[in-house]
């Protein structure tokens, strides 16, 4: 239990951090919103170790927590559909686990 908790943690943290390092990089395209994607390669991660419903909290919680942190309550919406959108996308490619 003490394992499992560390690593939702750690997940945590790697992904609002990646948010935040996403969030500083300036990147010239011409449609609003676009990003690297960068937290979502914390998310894959999460999702190959430790599985499908503890990789969708982990998003969940990015986007939350970085809503909260660097843009603000109502850009959070969007975040989180777009989370979701991207969560699904690698649970039905990622396979049985």
């Amino acid at each position: 239990m003490a394992r499992k908790t560390a690593y939702y943690g750690i997940f945590s943290a790697l992904a609002i951090l990646m948010g935040y390092v996403e969030a500083v990089i300036p990147i010239p395209v011409p449609v609003p919103g676009i990003k690297l994607g960068l937290s979502n390669i914390v998310v894959l991660l999460c999702m190959y170790v430790m599985g499908r419903k503890p990789a969708l909290f982990i998003s969940v919680v990015r986007v939350v927590i970085s809503a909260l942190l660097f843009r603000g309550f109502v850009s959070m919406w969007y975040s989180l559909a777009g989370a979701v959108l991207s969560w699904m996308v690698m649970a039905l490619l990622f396979g049985n686990k």
